[in-house]
């Protein structure tokens, strides 16, 4: 919380310290245009304070969400900006101060001395975003919605270490693997073994990807952990530019498009559901769908509904184009890791290993369960009626059935009554290669991608069997 004592003159004094360093090391700060100091102050606030002072926790009632709540006073009732009167606004005042209880960041060391002055520069400079504070912080501190790609790009100078690929898709004719590496996709040909081409320009981490069924169409969400993700569309016809389509406060955990290739599914950090134009690129619907991360997004085969799974341990189902809620599915022990559709109804897997076939009537009735699985926190693959998951070392599967019986007892027409049985029968397990990191999508002949610790990626089919394994993906 902030407290509303006056700045003692230990701080005003440090205040003097600092704008004397300043003048004597930062010509180089000086030089910079108003524009190139906006861009700087908005992203200093966005990686430093946005954690501690956003819609959700705005400790001390204070929020930078965006431009209104910039200048809205926190519990303190001090102005946080008075434009072009840094010593005046309570926000620089705070962050200049040389007393641990009054300085802000609270919880951490103080902002470097050049990052103090490029926030003591903006304000007297009156910030641009006062004159259009509907946007977000976010927005602001990501003015670029476009990632130009640079056909020449060749290997980042430094990786910041070894660091394996974890996402991977590729194309039907499993010609083309595109892989996310450290703030970079490559994008190779199998059947050459050759890096075709690299693209630049996204944040460095990278925690999901997808290609549409079309393939015309690749999605990535890229950004840093706890302080922004965004999602990005590349148009692979015409493959010189990503565009950014929605930005959030951390890295979106699941992506997925339509099967007809005409919407992209967001499952947030936070819970958020956005619906995406493709076509447009435009969000169509966003919202509040759980209470917690949403970990897995899949859409039925005609692409009228879709079912999310999340860690407040339930899955929902919602139609398309409407948003109605058609179906909340609770009773799950753990986190919902897995979700799909089979023609008997939808199936979901939880952490604990757990899968359970849903009747498909939107009642929210369990048919049947399987409790015998190994535990992992992973999703599930579904084609065919075929469901997929994987283990450290096998790729295990089921099939859900069901059939129909004869009973003892008669109807009042003198028939025979009947009684429905539902299961979900144990497949054959496939041995894995080891080290199997992640496993990525089925595509419609049922190929999937094991990408393994050494960097390996296995294209194999769900029969059994590899057709291609790439020496080493990355970098």
């Amino acid at each position: 919380m902030i407290p509303t004592t006056p700045i003692p003159f230990a701080a005003r004094c440090s205040v003097a310290c600092v704008v004397g360093w300043c003048f004597l090391h930062g010509p180089a700060l000086l030089s910079q245009t108003f524009d190139e100091i906006e861009k700087e102050a908005t992203r200093i606030l966005q990686s430093k304070c946005f954690a501690c002072h956003n819609e959700q926790t705005a400790e001390g009632g204070y929020s930078i969400h965006d431009g209104h709540a910039l200048y809205r006073p926190g519990d303190s009732n001090a102005p946080p900006i008075v434009n072009g009167k840094a010593l005046e606004s309570e926000l620089w005042r705070r962050i200049a101060s040389s007393d641990d209880e009054m300085r802000m960041p609270s919880d951490s060391d103080p902002l470097p001395e050049n990052e103090i002055q490029i926030l003591k520069r903006w304000i007297e400079g009156t910030p641009a975003w006062s004159s259009f504070k509907d946007q977000s912080l976010l927005e602001r501190a990501s003015p670029d919605h476009v990632v130009r790609f640079d056909k020449a790009s060749s290997a980042l100078d430094t990786y910041g270490g070894q660091h394996p690929a974890l996402l991977a898709t590729f194309s039907e004719n499993r010609k083309r693997v595109y892989v996310a590496g450290w703030g970079e996709l490559l994008v190779w040909n199998t059947e050459t073994n050759v890096l075709e081409t690299r693209w630049t320009g996204f944040g460095r981490r990278f925690s999901a990807i997808d290609l549409s069924v079309d393939e015309r169409w690749l999605a990535v969400s890229s950004g840093q952990p706890s302080v922004s993700g965004s999602v990005y569309l590349i148009d692979l016809d015409h493959p010189t530019h990503a565009m950014r389509v929605w930005t959030t406060t951390d890295l979106p955990p699941a992506l997925r498009f339509s099967p007809n290739s005409k919407t992209l599914a967001i499952g947030s950090m936070t819970g958020q559901l956005v619906l995406v134009d493709v076509q447009t690129q435009k969000v169509e619907r966003e919202e509040l769908a759980h209470a917690d991360q949403i970990l897995a997004v899949e859409w039925n085969n005609d692409s009228s509904r879709w079912i999310t799974g999340s860690r407040d341990r339930t899955a929902r189902i919602s139609e398309y184009p409407s948003g109605e809620l058609k179906v909340a599915l609770g009773g799950h022990e753990r986190s919902v890791c897995g979700v799909g559709f089979t023609s008997l109804g939808p199936i979901t897997r939880d952490e604990t290993g757990t899968l359970r076939l849903w009747s498909h009537d939107d009642s929210g009735r369990t048919l049947t369960k399987r409790s015998d699985l190994p535990p992992r926190l992973q999703p599930i693959f579904v084609q065919e009626d075929l469901v997929r998951w994987p283990t450290t070392s096998h790729w295990m599967a089921a099939s859900p059935t069901k059939t129909v019986v004869e009973e003892k007892e008669k109807d009042e027409k003198g028939n025979p009554k009947t009684k429905t049985n539902y299961a979900l029968q144990k497949q054959d397990a496939v041995d894995l290669p080891n080290e199997v990191v992640s496993v990525h999508r089925i595509n419609a002949k049922g190929w999937i991608g094991l990408l393994t610790k050494t960097g390996q990626l296995h294209l194999e089919q769900a029969a059994g069997g590899s057709e291609i394994t790439l020496k080493r993906l990355y970098p």
